[in-house]
């Protein structure tokens, strides 16, 4: 009989492992909202970031469109240039 019960003793009881799950879900939610944050803060960096390269891009243009005489007549006569200007973002990052 004693040689059967050694056997118990090295595995887990059910109050330790659910003391352990209990500690894991405290953990996971303390961890929840400060990850979501961080998301979030991701995503309005990426969304500040890829605003002010389309920004930058659309100086770009005015600027070359100065020497450029295609490009001048597009922006002297109102044209839409916002398509060029976001396949031009794409094109810098890529």
């Amino acid at each position: 009989m004693k040689k059967r019960l050694k056997k118990f003793y090295k595995a887990f009881t059910l109050i330790e492992l659910l003391g352990v799950v209990i500690l894991l879900a405290i953990i996971s939610l303390i961890a929840t909202p400060i990850i979501l944050n961080v998301i979030k803060e991701a995503q309005a960096s990426t969304d500040m970031s890829a605003a002010n390269l389309i920004e930058s891009t659309g100086h770009n243009y005015y600027a070359t469109s100065l020497l450029d005489e295609s490009k001048r007549e597009k922006i002297d006569n109102y044209k839409n240039i916002y398509e060029e200007l976001i396949i031009n973002a794409i094109k810098k990052i890529i």
